[in-house]
């Protein structure tokens, strides 16, 4: 839910969650929390601030991104 947060600096905000998630060690809870972290940011910040800080491979992976996909 972080990045749904009101901030005056969402790069910060979004570099702390990013590296958050690179510490999750089960390779698909990672890529899950990843996906819907991109879809939450994906409301307030710019695509490119978000796929700069996210890994656009791991989002690729996640469940929920290939569900949106089909």
């Amino acid at each position: 839910m972080a990045p749904l947060t009101q901030t005056n600096a969402p790069q910060p905000l979004l570099s702390q969650v990013a590296q958050k998630i690179a510490t999750i060690s089960n390779k698909g809870e990672r890529q899950n929390t990843a996906g819907y972290t991109e879809i939450l940011a994906g409301l307030r910040f710019d695509k490119n601030l978000i796929r700069s800080l996210l890994s656009e491979d791991m989002m690729k992976e996640s469940v929920i991104y290939q569900d949106i996909l089909q």
